[in-house]
């Protein structure tokens, strides 16, 4: 099994472009890179790659993971915000038992921070899971820089705050049905999420994202182990990732859903379905002087 040092991950850090004061949104495989020579236990090891991330940000930095409990909506669990596990791994568990990070309250997608900006990204959110007000708006605005460790970088949680406020139509805004629990007391709110059609068919495609990113000269790399370390900006990301969706809304996708025509979202025209009598609106009016050469 390939190895490196706490040294490695360091210097990793810095060479893909993390510095001092930075808010960063961290992606991890860790088990993907191989063995940390000088950790001694799984606690131990998570201890260190935290202290790398800290040493280079600094007490002015913050340190941003994903925390989804997709196990919430999928089998109608309760999501109690002190204590369910999400479900990315090793790395965001660690940081979302530490005391002194914030998790937001979305009951499928939380994210949790730790450090001086934690209050800014993971508090008084909105109720959406990737629109205006949640996390990752308030990361892309923040000048976040993005660190995945073990993973490809053409995939984020950013491709789906984009798919959110570009609008895609294989995606919907559902209300979830899901108890939230705070402080031993079940919250009134009522949350929502952009989520799939799940009856379309699709797949995927991130390597379209990555090449786009390799286009631009965004990413820098450094390798480490067994793989390697990426880094970039989030305002890169999300601005590729807007710009392919304005070109192309399934710009994300293998190839474009089989929509079925009369079905949602493909359900056609309104009329006898929307209060709207047939002709209403349009009495009165002279379209004759139209032009469209305006």
């Amino acid at each position: 099994m390939k190895s490196y040092s706490q040294s490695d991950l360091l210097e990793g850090l810095s060479r893909t472009g993390l510095n001092a004061g930075d808010t960063v949104l961290v992606g991890t495989r860790l088990f993907s890179l191989g063995r940390m020579r000088e950790a001694t236990s799984r606690q131990n090891f998570l201890d260190r790659v935290f202290a790398c991330f800290m040493e280079v940000i600094g007490d002015e930095g913050t340190l941003v993971v994903h925390t989804y409990t997709t196990q919430t909506a999928r089998f109608g669990k309760p999501f109690v915000w002190e204590k369910t596990p999400c479900i990315n791994g090793m790395f965001p568990q660690y940081v979302l038992e530490r005391s002194d990070s914030i998790r937001s309250i979305h009951p499928v997608n939380s994210f949790t921070a730790t450090g001086a900006n934690r209050h800014s990204i993971c508090s008084q959110n909105s109720r959406s899971n990737y629109g205006y007000g949640s996390p990752p708006h308030r990361l892309h605005e923040a000048g976040t820089r993005l660190t995945i460790l073990g993973l490809g970088y053409g995939s984020s949680s950013l491709m789906h705050y984009a798919e959110t406020l570009c609008a895609v139509p294989y995606c919907y805004n559902k209300l979830l049905k899901v108890p939230v629990y705070k402080n031993g007391t079940q919250l009134g709110e009522e949350f929502t999420a952009n989520v799939r059609y799940l009856d379309l068919e699709f797949e995927y495609d991130y390597r379209a994202v990555q090449k786009r990113l390799d286009d631009s000269g965004a990413v820098s790399s450094y390798p480490i182990g067994a793989g390697f370390i990426h880094g970039l900006s989030a305002d890169d990301f999300c601005c590729t990732a807007f710009n392919m969706l304005c070109e192309d809304p399934f710009a994300f996708l293998r190839r474009r859903p089989d929509f079925v025509e009369g079905q949602l979202p493909y359900d056609g025209i309104t009329v006898g379905r929307d209060g709207v009598e047939q002709g209403a609106g349009l009495s009165g009016f002279d379209f004759s002087h139209e032009s469209d050469t305006h």
